[in-house]
């Protein structure tokens, strides 16, 4: 699996059918000892629709400006045919586990809980701010979550991903690890409505009861592999919100923040530093205009909380639904972003550029293909004759590799995956490559014009030269326009450059445009003397 550091990731569950609870989890804060660790952040949006029990997965790319996604941008990820019960994150990997029930023992008239499973699915950045869901046909699959008690929830953070569950003898916090999950007994039992999220080295919870609220913060002892919880009490403006249906809270990578709606449309935003204390909370933001429920997450790269919601569009059709975005900085409290989700095309205009240059290939190499140009007398340097295809396509071969390797090194690909041929398919490495025909197409000529030859040709013994009868032209010497003419027919229109490997008439078909030949020299037989 490919690795992305990340300051925070978030993951949400938000039903689609308006005025339902959305699920909130995970968060991932890489770090090495105290030292924070640069990285990616990424978040998670998933509307279900209870109906029909499909489930649409969005994600939201980092916000790390310049060609990356910019404010309230979220891509389509993935559609579900299962809605996951609970949800978690690390990295660039999001964590879904679903459970369901089946008919138990014959006529006991009773259901039982099948096993749990747990899938996963992970984003790649491809190009430059374009993100990839892998695998792209189906989910990984991941050890399924073990134990038989009541799910209450699930959280990822750099110390692993956990996953509680309501047991006869209490609340037993799993992590998984490389391909297992280890045990661990909770404090006390947790209510059914407990919020697990990620913190930095281990985990949080928020728990409601009925007339308190408190916040365990969980960090795993690396040496013991045991949770050790410290438990704050809320009180004043920041229990009022904890105490509200359908609150969520999420961490920071110094923060963690807990967010309600009160009902009648505000949703309010407070924060304390790591570890919380009892007067270190203060209000950060304030959404209005939401929903009775609403999800949020952080997007940690420079510090900002994400509220997201999907209701009603007014001035739309019936049913018409828009999911709505507000961002704020941790910081500061301030506003970031404020409107409907930018829904990014996963068509970028790297993939519009490729396919305008395959239909200038396809196009011209047909006009080309199809265009039989008179060339009239054909006159070649004394002792040269042509060369035989093989030897031009070595020749090709060696150029092409060159402007290979300078267009991927010009473009920043790392070399171990510029050796590859499945980085070169990747719109990338297309990219790379119409870098590279581009680049012969003017340095051959440049090099045909100046010197006769390129590096290719220099290597296989051979050269290009002028079939213009001396009569029009006394020297042999290609100009530069019918080196420019040449090279652009031959590497601009691959199409007609490979089939210059099967003519066998010696001079393909950009020779012939061009009025020009490649020719090898020709050595003079010596006679034995007697």
């Amino acid at each position: 699996m490919r690795h992305v550091p990340a300051f925070i990731i978030l993951v949400l569950l938000t039903r689609a059918v308006l005025g339902q609870a959305p699920l909130s989890a995970g968060s991932l804060v890489e770090r090495t000892g105290a030292r924070r660790v640069s990285g990616e952040s990424h978040a998670w949006y998933i509307v279900t629709d209870t109906q029909i029990g499909r489930s649409v997965v969005y994600h939201l790319p980092p916000r790390r400006g310049g060609s990356e996604a910019v404010e309230g941008s979220i891509r389509f990820a993935n559609d579900l045919l299962e809605a996951p019960a609970a949800v978690g994150a690390r990295g660039d990997t999001l964590y879904l586990l679903f459970e369901s029930m089946r008919p138990g023992p014959a006529f006991a008239g009773s259901v039982e809980r099948s096993p749990r499973r747990m899938l996963a699915m992970r984003v790649v950045e491809s190009t430059p701010g374009r993100w990839d869901t892998m695998p792209v046909d189906r989910l990984e699959v991941c050890p399924p979550l073990p134990g038989v008690g009541e799910l209450v929830g699930l959280a990822g953070s750099d110390a692993g991903l956990f996953g509680a569950l309501a047991e006869p003898t209490g609340t037993t916090v799993y992590v998984l690890g490389e391909n297992a999950w280890t045990a661990f007994p909770g404090p006390q039992p947790w209510p059914r409505d407990a919020k697990m999220f990620g913190v930095p080295g281990g985990v949080g919870v928020l728990i409601r009861e009925s007339t308190r609220a408190r916040l365990g913060i969980a960090e795993v002892d690396r040496g013991t592999r045991e949770l050790a919880w410290t438990w704050t009490e809320l009180q004043g403006r920041e229990r009022e919100i904890a105490m509200r249906d359908g609150a969520c809270a999420v961490a920071c990578e110094k923060s963690v923040l807990i967010g309600s709606a009160d009902g009648e449309g505000t949703f309010a935003i407070v924060a304390s530093a790591l570890p919380p204390g009892p007067s270190s909370w203060r209000e950060i933001g304030v959404v209005t205009g939401v929903p009775r429920y609403a999800a949020m997450t952080a997007l940690d790269t420079d510090g900002r909380i994400v509220v997201l919601w999907t209701d009603l569009a007014a001035g739309k059709p019936a049913g018409y639904r828009t999911t709505q975005v507000r961002e704020f900085s941790v910081g500061t409290g301030r506003l970031l972003y404020a409107g409907e989700a930018r829904i990014t095309s996963p068509v970028t205009r790297a993939d519009y550029l490729l396919l305008a240059i395959s239909m200038v290939w396809i196009v011209g190499s047909i006009a080309i293909g199809v265009w039989n140009p008179r060339e009239g007398a054909v006159v070649l340097p004394e002792e040269t004759s042509l060369a035989e295809p093989p030897r031009r396509g070595i020749a090709s071969l060696i150029d092409l590799a060159i402007a290979m390797s300078v267009a991927a090194m010009v473009r920043g690909a790392p070399t171990s995956e510029a050796l590859t041929v499945m980085w070169w398919v990747t719109p990338e490495g297309l990219l790379s490559l119409v870098w590279a025909l581009g680049g012969l197409a003017i340095g051959g000529a440049i090099l045909e014009a100046v010197a006769g030859r390129t590096v290719g040709k220099m290597l296989t013994g051979c050269r290009v030269v002028s079939v213009i009868p001396p009569d029009r032209r006394p020297s042999h010497r290609v100009r530069i326009g019918q080196a420019l003419v040449r090279n652009v027919v031959k590497w601009g229109l691959p199409p007609i450059g490979m089939m210059a490997l099967f003519d066998p008439s010696g001079r393909p078909r950009a020779d012939q445009i061009a009025r020009t030949a490649v020719v090898v020299r020709i050595e003079p037989e010596v006679e034995d003397e007697e």
